[in-house]
């Protein structure tokens, strides 16, 4: 009977430490594609998850925040009745209902999502002449809202002034970034284990603008753009690229890459620097004169 009651002891507990990380998405790290985030469905809270796309979502700080409608399904696929009434329910970290949501219908609008995970779950009832049944199986969505970033004031290393075009230095000039999360949006609190900033692959760009074409960004790597994992970037670009006279400032750009999220035409979702910040760095390129001419003047003989 000891052994019995410690094998018991020991399935339980199996069995609710089973349960229990079963309840939180478990990310993939690098996060480098929307898979690797672990959100979509799942039934009765069990892994696997079915991966959809759109749970991914960017944050707006215009609308605090991105809205969208959750829609369950009229008919149950099992038995073919149609669902009369539906239960919805928002689902913390521990795998505990955090609130009890009053929609009935099969649609459940959300707005102003915070950053962060998200879990949504969903029972269905059946109005027989007046005997309701609830269904014991449930359906569960896990969503992210992508916390927007924040790029440190990006800086050059040891970095040269000036140079004239017929004397250009030997050597690069070094450009560095580091990226944090937007420290004014933080991510939504309710248990979840949420990823840091240098958990995802971002896509940063580099270019110069000069002053005497200031419509033109030149890009300053090949590709012009760098996906890499990570919260940091470093280029360097040789001195001697620069063959044009006119003063050059020096800019990064940093996304999510696409493979997480695409942002389309999103404004939001994208995030801009001068190398500098408040006292951007201007490199100074002078156009070397050419010989002079000689005349002869005042002639007298």
């Amino acid at each position: 009977m000891t052994m019995l009651k410690a094998g018991l002891l020991s399935l339980l507990l199996l069995i609710s430490s089973g349960m229990f990380a079963q309840t939180v998405p478990d990310p993939t790290l690098p996060i480098t594609s929307t898979n690797d985030l672990d959100i979509g469905t799942a039934n009765d809270g069990q892994p696997p998850v079915a991966h959809i796309a759109d749970a991914v979502m960017f944050y707006n700080p215009a609308t605090d925040g991105p809205s969208l409608t959750l829609v369950a399904s009229v008919t149950d696929a099992v038995t073919g009745l149609n669902f009369s009434s539906y239960i919805w329910q928002e689902i913390d970290g521990t795998g505990t209902v955090m609130e009890e949501l009053t929609e009935v219908s099969g649609n459940l609008e959300l707005s102003e999502l915070q950053p962060g995970y998200h879990r949504y779950r969903v029972y269905g009832l059946v109005d027989d002449d007046g005997v309701i049944c609830q269904s014991d199986e449930f359906q569960d969505i896990i969503l992210f809202v992508l916390r927007p970033l924040d790029i440190m004031s990006p800086a050059p290393v040891d970095a040269i002034l000036e140079f004239c075009l017929n004397d250009v230095p030997a050597g690069s000039l070094a450009l560095n970034a580091a990226v944090d999360f937007n420290s004014l949006i933080e991510y939504y609190s309710n248990s979840f284990p949420n990823p840091a900033v240098g958990d995802f692959e971002l896509t940063y760009r580099w270019y110069a603008v000069n002053n005497e074409n200031p419509g033109v960004e030149i890009p300053l790597t090949d590709p012009a753009s760098i996906t890499n994992d990570g919260a940091g970037n470093n280029i360097t670009v040789d001195y001697a690229d620069f063959t044009e006279a006119g003063t050059y400032t020096f800019h990064v750009e940093v996304q999510y890459s696409n493979a997480i999220k695409d942002r389309g035409t999103r404004e939001h979702a994208i995030w801009t620097a001068v190398v500098g910040g408040d006292t951007p760095y201007e490199l100074v390129v002078t156009l070397a004169p050419g010989r002079p001419t000689i005349t002869i003047e005042g002639v007298q003989d």
